[in-house]
């Protein structure tokens, strides 16, 4: 395999698999429509009586969700070592097919030249950070769930800087949860970095693959 294609080639028919058992797991929900609660009133009393109501006539379909919610997070685990299993096919790729690329400012200290890290130094940004070090982080997380205090950098600051959504009116930071290590309800991030990659399919996975490893870096 000498290039990106043929490695993409090679792996398709795994890759298709992975993504198919992906999109399963989102069926359960598709088959139960979320509700939204619509009022015509400001007045709380009566938004109150119209919320209730509301829900008593849609009580069949409230609960219909909230089950297929339920079915949805129990196996929360078992998507999210899919996602992983993608992420590793990614890795490897970035880890054959890409060259050193300069280390962007944010990291500088954290990488250093020379490091077989820096080829993860590639693709477009996402939240400020060159996607194939989102991949990198995912990766190593996704291998390392049962280690997660002992995550090191730079995996650690791409982690911090895709919680990272900004200050609030409070002068509070604000964090997203999805990225938040420190988040116990998640055992493993990879669904929510491939989920934050916008990879839906597999032709999302190879698109981007090839956009990131083609012939620039050939």
């Amino acid at each position: 395999m000498e290039t990106i294609e043929q490695y993409l080639d090679r792996t398709e028919s795994a890759s298709h698999k992975l993504f198919e058992g992906i999109d399963s797991y989102s069926d359960v929900l598709r088959e139960a429509k979320p509700l939204t609660f619509i009022t015509s009133t400001l007045d709380r009393e009566l938004m109150e009586q119209e919320y209730l109501a509301w829900r008593d006539e849609n009580q069949e379909a409230l609960e219909a969700r909230r089950e297929a919610e339920r079915a949805f997070v129990a196996e929360s685990f078992a998507l999210a070592n899919l996602c992983g299993a993608v992420l590793q096919t990614a890795s490897m790729a970035i880890s054959k097919f890409s060259t050193e690329q300069p280390i962007p400012p944010v990291f500088r200290g954290l990488i250093q030249k020379g490091q077989r890290v820096t080829k993860y130094c590639v693709g477009r940004e996402v939240r400020g950070v060159p996607i194939g070090l989102i991949i990198y982080a995912g990766r190593n997380q996704y291998n390392h769930f049962d280690e997660r205090p002992k995550l090191k950098n730079p995996a650690k600051t791409v982690f911090a800087m895709l919680a990272n959504m900004g200050i609030s009116e409070n002068n509070q930071p604000l964090i997203d949860p999805a990225f938040n290590l420190t988040n116990d309800h998640i055992v493993c991030f990879a669904n929510n970095i491939t989920t934050l990659l916008g990879w839906c399919s597999y032709q999302d996975y190879r698109d981007e693959m090839l956009a990131m490893l083609g012939e620039k870096l050939r």
